[in-house]
């Protein structure tokens, strides 16, 4: 993979929007807590890592700045749909508990990560259909 400083500056801008949106989280988190927690300590510890690591990653894909050009996206993009598949699966199959005395158990963390994988194959057959489309068009043109 080749690393410019396009790649770079768009990873530290990401990162710093990031970092600013988990700290947004954690304060509202808090806030939310002062009274009488939402969720489990290991669901709010979960969404405070998982949302901004999606805000990274799907900034980064659709910036050029997380992925190869030219690579197997749609592979990558299949197989993490599949790993969300299953963990839905196993979530529906399992007899889930989804609260208990007003509060989001640990059991939607495994739904929660099904989710993300759903989305992130998603994002990435997404982002191997534009560079098909942009590399077809290429063709066209020359």
């Amino acid at each position: 993979m080749k690393y410019d400083e396009y790649q770079l500056f768009t990873r530290y801008r990401l990162g710093y929007h990031t970092m600013f949106l988990t700290e947004i989280l954690i304060v509202i988190n808090i806030l939310l807590c002062m009274r009488r927690p939402w969720a489990s300590i290991m669901v709010q510890m979960t969404a405070l890592l998982v949302l901004p690591g999606l805000y990274f990653i799907t900034g980064a894909v659709f910036r050029n700045a997380y992925l190869e050009i030219g690579a197997r996206h749609w592979v990558h993009g299949l197989c993490s749909m599949g790993i969300g598949l299953l963990g839905i699966l196993v979530f529906t199959v399992s007899d889930p508990v989804l609260l208990q005395d007003g509060m989001v158990t640990d059991d939607v963390i495994q739904l929660a990560v099904g989710i993300c994988w759903l989305y992130l194959g998603a994002i990435l057959l997404i982002k191997a259909y534009l560079n098909f489309r942009g590399e077809k068009e290429g063709e066209e043109q020359a």
